[in-house]
């Protein structure tokens, strides 16, 4: 939930995020299929909160969690919800725009997601103060990285590294993106990160979502060394979905 790629391709979404986290945190639990009021999703939840920072429902609805907002906040006040159980209650619903703009969100961290409705994709952050959402273009590749573990000038690195892989057309696979993310050793601010053996990369979470046929979320522990991958039939859905090229922000 520290670093997110949205990847889109003519026939496939995908969606990859590397959770950063404190090393003596809970053990996360593998993601695996849940009910909830006749709706089924996917995610892995949190071993502390019980939330989540990534998964997707039946109908192709898809969302991904990460820490802070526009620029790093005072992380000294205490919530009194999770953000990973608002990321959940978006899961549960078909229409997880419909969730964020009715629930409260004063006792909740500041926050971004990018959410898939109807399977497009759309940035909601949440500055503490007031919501904001904005539209993406869902043609082209995004990657955001959060901003309460890297600063300005190190989100823009991250972006240009992206960026220029992306230009070289790399076709998009687990096995590539990994291939990327382990470009960079920088252990402060690449992008599998150990900081001070406190502060680590534990997983990545790969979602590919087949319009109205599969999703697909591959999820690695690189602590545990393990690979649990859980599949689920989407919905058909009578929303348009058309994807075309490349481009990053």
């Amino acid at each position: 939930m520290c670093t997110v790629i949205y990847y889109p391709t003519e026939q496939t979404t995908y969606i990859v995020s590397l959770r950063d986290e404190n090393i003596y945190r809970p053990e996360a639990h593998v993601p695996q299929v849940y009910q909830h009021n006749n709706l089924s999703y996917i995610a892995p939840k949190d071993g502390l909160a019980g939330g989540t920072w990534i998964g997707f429902n039946e109908f192709g609805s898809t969302s991904v969690l990460l820490n802070g907002a526009f620029i790093n906040h005072d992380q000294n006040k205490i919530y009194k919800e999770s953000r990973g159980s608002l990321l959940l209650s978006m899961l549960r619903s078909n229409e997880p725009l419909e969730v964020w703009d009715a629930t409260d969100l004063s006792n909740i961290a500041p926050c971004t997601i990018i959410t898939l409705q109807h399977y497009e994709p759309i940035q909601l952050v949440w500055d503490g103060y007031q919501k904001h959402q904005i539209k993406l273009n869902p043609t082209v590749p995004y990657i955001w990285s959060s901003v309460t573990l890297y600063n300005e000038t190190t989100r823009q690195n991250r972006y240009n590294q992206f960026n220029d892989w992306v230009q070289k057309k790399h076709s998009f696979s687990i096995e590539n993106i990994l291939s990327f993310f382990k470009e960079s050793a920088d252990e402060q601010n690449g992008f599998f990160i150990n900081r001070t053996n406190h502060i680590k990369t534990l997983s990545c979470s790969y979602i590919e979502i087949y319009k109205e046929k599969e999703g697909k979320l591959t999820y690695l522990d690189f602590i545990k060394n393990t690979e649990s991958i859980v599949r689920l039939s989407l919905r058909q859905n009578k929303h348009d979905f058309t994807k075309e090229s490349a481009k990053s922000i």
